[in-house]
Order: C-alpha cells, then sequence, then structure tokens
C-alpha cells in the first residue's frame, strides 16, 4: 500500500530526531484532524504557515473535537501533555510537528474513505508503532485475522475486550462484520493506549463504541447498578502483557490476601506472578448466561500445577472450555513463548473440547525475528474450529472424561500425536541438541579444572 509505505518512511526518518513513542499519539491524532476536516469539507489547522504557534494550534482543534464528539472526553489535556513531553526545544517540536502535518495533508483521506481503505491504512500504522515503540498492547495483524474469522457474530450483540491496547482487535471483527450491528465496549489501563485506541476507532468509522480508562483487574469500569460486572454476549482479548503486577492495585484482607469485590477468584486466587488465570476469570464472569470469550494466553495456563490446576479442574468441571487452539512460538516481536487461543462457551451442547495442533507445522513463514500466518494457515484452523472437524495429527474432541484421567492437564499433545515423520526429525533433533550440550559441558568443566589447578587444588 503506497500510502503507507510513504507514511512509514516518513516516521523511520523522524525516528532519527526522536522517540516514535512521544509522538504517535500526535501523529495519530492529526490523522484524526485530517480526517475530520475531510468528512466536514473543511481544513483550517487554525494558525498561521509563517509563524505557527504549533501548540494553540493542537489546544483549538483538540477542544474542537472534544467538544463535538462526546468519545473524546478528556482528549485536549492528553495532546497537551504529549507536545510537552516531546523531549526537544520547542522549536525543534514545532518544526517536527509542521513536518507531520505536511506529511498528513498530502494523504488522500477522501480516496481511503471511498474505497474503505483506511483500515488497511491504519492497522499496518498501528503494527508499525507496536514494533518500533515494543508495545506489548497490540495485537499483530496476522493473529487478529484468525481471531476474527473464528468468530460468528448476532446482530445486536455487545462486545467487549476487556484489555483493548490500541483497538485493532476489536476494529477487525467489526470490519468483518460491518453488515452487523453490535455494541462495542472495551477497557485500557494505559492511558496513552487508550487514547490511541478512541482515535483509532473513530477514524476506522465506528460510532456506537464506549472505551473507558482504568485497570480492568482491580478497578472494572463496566459495572451495574447493583456493584456487579456487566456481561456482554461476546468476550475477545489479547491478554497477553503485564501479568506480574495484576494484583498491584488490589485491597488486602486481614491475611494479606487479595479482596474482590466481584468474587471472580472462587475457585483460588491465581499467583501474583502469573495473572493469565485473574485474567480468565474476569473474562469468564463478564459472559452472559448464553456467551462466548476468545483469549489469547500464554500456553503455559495448559499444564502448569498450584492454583492453576485447581482453575482448570473447575473449568472443565463447569464445562465451559470450548475448545483448545495451539499456535506457534515467536509469533510476537517482544516474546518467542507458543500461544494458544483458549474460547470458552457457557453454553455448550457437548461435554467435549476440541483440540487444534496449530503449532505442529515445521515451518511458518518467518521475517528475520518472527513467523507468521499465511492465510492458508488461518483459513485451516478456523474451518477446522467451525465445523468441529477431527484431523489426525491436528485436531481431535476430547471428553471430559479423559482431561480429569490426564488431571486436567490441557497440553496438547497429550491429545493428539503427530505422524511418525514428524517425531523421528523431532527425536534426530533432540539427539544433536544432546550431543552439543555434552560438548559444551567438557568445555567448561576443562576450564573448571584448568582454574583449580592454578589455585592449587
Amino acid at each position: 500500500m503506497k500510502i503507507y509505505e510513504d507514511t512509514r518512511k516518513f516516521l523511520q526518518k523522524t525516528a532519527e530526531k526522536v522517540d516514535l513513542s512521544y509522538i504517535k499519539n500526535i501523529y495519530f491524532f492529526l490523522l484524526v484532524m485530517e480526517y475530520i476536516f475531510t468528512i466536514e469539507k473543511k481544513s483550517d489547522y487554525t494558525f498561521s504557515s509563517a509563524n505557527p504557534d504549533i501548540s494553540r494550534m493542537l489546544k483549538n482543534n483538540s477542544y474542537r473535537i472534544e467538544n463535538k464528539y462526546r468519545s473524546f472526553r478528556g482528549f485536549s489535556n492528553h495532546i497537551l501533555l504529549e507536545y510537552e513531553r516531546i523531549p526537544l526545544t520547542v522549536q525543534e517540536k514545532n518544526d517536527l510537528i509542521l513536518s507531520m502535518i505536511k506529511k498528513v495533508q498530502d494523504i488522500d483521506f477522501l480516496y481511503l474513505i471511498e474505497t474503505d481503505m483506511i483500515y488497511e491504512y491504519t492497522e499496518n500504522l498501528t503494527d508499525f508503532f507496536s514494533g518500533t515503540c515494543n508495545l506489548q498492547n497490540s495485537t499483530p495483524s496476522e493473529i487478529n485475522n484468525l481471531l476474527t474469522k473464528l468468530i460468528a457474530v448476532e446482530d445486536g450483540s455487545d462486545v467487549c475486550d476487556p484489555f483493548c491496547g490500541l483497538g485493532n482487535s476489536l476494529i477487525k471483527l467489526y470490519k468483518n462484520n460491518n453488515d452487523i450491528s453490535m455494541n462495542i465496549f472495551g477497557q485500557e489501563r494505559d492511558e496513552k493506549s487508550y487514547f490511541y485506541c478512541i482515535m483509532n476507532m473513530f477514524i476506522n468509522g465506528i460510532l456506537n463504541f464506549v472505551i473507558k480508562n482504568g485497570d480492568t483487574m482491580s478497578n472494572p469500569r463496566f459495572i451495574t447498578g447493583n456493584n456487579s460486572l456487566r456481561k456482554f454476549d461476546l468476550i475477545l482479548s489479547d491478554t497477553l502483557g503485564s501479568y506480574d503486577n495484576w494484583s498491584d492495585n488490589f485491597p488486602l484482607n486481614e491475611r494479606d490476601e487479595i479482596k474482590d469485590a466481584f468474587d471472580r477468584f472462587i475457585f483460588g486466587i491465581p499467583s501474583k506472578k502469573r495473572g493469565e488465570f485473574a485474567y480468565l476469570l474476569h473474562i469468564l464472569h463478564s459472559l452472559k448466561d448464553s456467551g462466548r470469550a476468545f483469549a489469547l494466553v500464554p500456553h503455559g495456563i495448559l499444564y502448569r500445577g498450584g492454583v492453576d490446576e485447581k482453575v482448570r479442574r473447575s473449568l472443565v468441571e463447569m464445562n465451559v472450555i470450548d475448545a483448545v487452539i495451539g499456535l506457534p512460538e515467536n509469533l510476537l516481536s517482544w516474546t518467542k513463548i507458543p500461544l494458544i487461543i483458549l474460547v470458552l462457551n457457557r453454553k455448550k451442547d457437548t461435554d467435549k473440547t476440541l483440540f487444534i495442533d496449530g503449532a505442529f507445522k515445521e515451518k511458518y513463514k518467518q521475517t528475520r525475528t518472527i513467523n507468521i500466518f499465511q492465510d492458508e494457515d488461518i483459513e485451516k484452523i478456523s474451518d477446522c474450529f467451525i465445523g468441529k472437524a477431527e484431523i489426525p495429527g491436528f485436531s481431535r474432541t476430547v471428553s471430559q472424561k479423559e482431561m480429569a484421567y490426564n488431571n486436567y492437564n490441557l497440553s496438547i499433545p497429550l491429545y493428539i500425536q503427530q505422524d511418525k515423520i514428524n517425531s523421528n526429525k523431532n527425536i534426530e533433533t533432540i539427539k544433536t541438541g544432546i550431543s552439543n550440550l555434552q560438548e559444551k559441558l567438557h568445555l567448561v568443566q576443562k576450564k573448571l579444572q584448568d582454574e583449580l589447578e592454578e589455585l592449587g587444588f
């Protein structure tokens, strides 16, 4: 996409002057301004090009947008703070933002709107910012493509992402179902990501959305009048990110245990260092009686012991695990751990769970640093899930009884056996690895012996 490629090259050059994390929200705000000017058929940045007062321009336009569009409440203060935080002199900041304005004005927004390519542009831009700014709250487009292909949305559904990051998962779902009416909700604890998410929703033409700022675990913002969690028809969420501090803001009881006003941890309080199940239990308790959830989580939740095992057992016995879909390692730029999509269903029509081994493929398409899904990978997994198909070496339905027999360990290789060819190749890889380790051990032992002899031992 040439428009995006021009933007990427400009931003890469800009990154030579300042870290893009300082200016990504301002750049996106300028996109929103140009988008609004296009649909309103106006173009007025309210400053003189001969003597530009960038700070005043940002203030005036952010106030204007904030007053006209309810979703942008509090936005003007955020944009002005972002301007102040840029670690450059006033003149350098003004010159930088002026160059950004000129770049944004070169974008043919009318073309992007009329061809419905604005999502492709913003998706590419968000992926770019996520990579360059090392953001852990943005889901790669390939995973979003898979997630949203798994989901059938019913008309009028209340859809929520309680850990929505930059909003791409919700936007992708909306774009894939633009003939269906849905009410979109989301919460994000990082303030900069929260405002980016709002802009992302707005510029993609989504009007019926409510995004709130705050820590979903300690301060869930979607609650009912009787102080219980609001329930949703559908939840999709990339829960990856900061699990090790999920419990920091909870009040404690006299035994120094977490006090949860919403009784989400009736199966046990997850580890403070491993909060994946804390996130999942929030999702489960936010579903309607017929609700479904699609959550991206680390594969470690499938087999770890302690409280994790207790929670897994409870979920199996409640019969709410609809599918366990394994994904390959190294899909994200900031971690190499394998991932899974865990599908929860409050109203299953069977006591069986579908296991899909989407990680078995020996070699996904690779960039220099990560694996990426291709369309054929996405289609195979989504078709298998939707059709509940059993494919030898790839997918299988498993009964509650079998999961109980395996002590509620849901590790995919327990239920899906790979063919002998792959097994033999894996064995050869293991043998090579053992040989290499033995050689390294020999060198370490020799070095240690030499040092001991020097010391007189």
